[in-house]
């Protein structure tokens, strides 16, 4: 991506600050069709909550043209004097909201504001259930790309639709099968509950080769607390004991599928297929285009699971701004040096 000096008329930045208060956020988020949960205050004050050491920086920016975008952060100290942005929410997705139009030359200016001062990159995680949006260099500017790939079912107009010809017949057999043997589902949002799906969650993170669990009991607890209705946990429970669990987040138009995790001891009982037929069910019951299943990452039996779901793998990409600085300058002239030192 190469950097570009000119700057046309509708493009120039006229305004750009942080909103004063969590009122003026909700109001632009109420205002905007299809705006996302992950853009909204309260989800950005629940990170900072689950996180601790990030505190949320929603930056506004106005364009000649009337065009207006609000860019949920969240910022973490680095290096002692300079910041590091995380375009919210942390490692889900960040797109901005934007009231106009959006155009590579808006998202330079935009990048030229942000990383400035002690700001030295940004983090961005494109949402792959929207357009992916472009950007052109500012001088200076540098930007890594590391693609990732999800999962998504694209759900019908009705539950029949989904059950007589996207479900194999194999499938519908686990399904029933789970419900002849008594599995039920509920929903939880109270500690207990909570504990239940992190023993669980746990459990599988040993599985999957951690040496321990990427996020903590209290983080879950706290994401969990006071939850809004488009963050739910599901359990599912085999006589009463948890035996597989999920965290989705419902947005406008999808459902995403974020935390999950079984007890492989009942796996031959199909709780997790149990479970996912039942989101999908409710989500077409909502009127929802996609479910989301999420990244698999290394996980080769999680991505053949989401396949026998005829789901379609989507690639997004996670972008790292970073300006570059005068330690970076150091760095590199001595890094050359020591190469011409050695040779000689």
């Amino acid at each position: 991506m190469r950097s570009e000096a000119f700057v046309p008329r509708e493009s120039v930045l006229v305004h750009r600050g942080l909103l004063k208060s969590d009122k003026d956020w909700q109001a632009i988020f109420d205002a905007t069709p299809g705006a996302s949960v992950f853009q909204s205050p309260d989800w950005a004050r629940r990170m900072e909550r689950c996180l601790g050491s990030h505190l949320a920086r929603p930056y506004s920016f106005e364009f000649a043209d009337g065009t207006q975008v609000v860019w949920p952060t969240l910022q973490r100290p680095m290096r002692r004097v300079f910041n590091y942005l995380e375009a919210m929410p942390l490692g889900i997705y960040g797109t901005p909201i934007i009231r106009g139009e959006w155009s590579p030359e808006k998202g330079r200016e935009i990048l030229r504001s942000v990383l400035a001062g002690r700001c030295l990159e940004m983090r961005y995680v494109e949402d792959p259930t929207r357009e992916a949006l472009s950007f052109l260099l500012p001088s200076g500017v540098t930007q890594q790309v590391r693609l990732t790939e999800t999962h998504i079912l694209d759900l019908p107009a009705t539950w029949d639709t989904m059950w007589q010809t996207r479900f194999s017949k194999n499938m519908r057999n686990q399904v029933r099968k789970a419900e002849k043997q008594g599995l039920t589902l509920r929903r939880g949002r109270s500690a207990a509950e909570v504990d239940s799906f992190y023993r669980l969650y746990q459990e599988c993170t040993k599985i999957w080769g951690y040496g321990r669990p990427p996020h903590s009991r209290e983080y879950f607890l706290t994401l969990m607390d006071n939850a809004p209705d488009a963050l739910q946990l599901l359990l599912v429970e085999d006589h009463g004991k948890a035996v597989a669990g999920s965290i989705l987040v419902e947005d406008a138009e999808s459902v995403l599928a974020w935390y999950g995790a079984m007890d492989r001891i009942v796996a031959k009982k199909c709780p997790t297929r149990f479970l996912l037929s039942h989101v999908v069910r409710e989500a077409i019951g909502d009127g929802k285009k996609y479910l989301n299943m999420g990244a698999s990452g290394h996980l080769e039996g999680v991505r053949t699971f989401k396949e026998l779901w005829h789901c379609r793998p989507v690639a997004y990409s996670t972008i790292v701004f970073r300006r570059q600085h005068l330690m970076d300058r150091i760095d590199g002239g001595s890094r050359i040096l020591r190469r011409v030192w050695k040779r000689e």
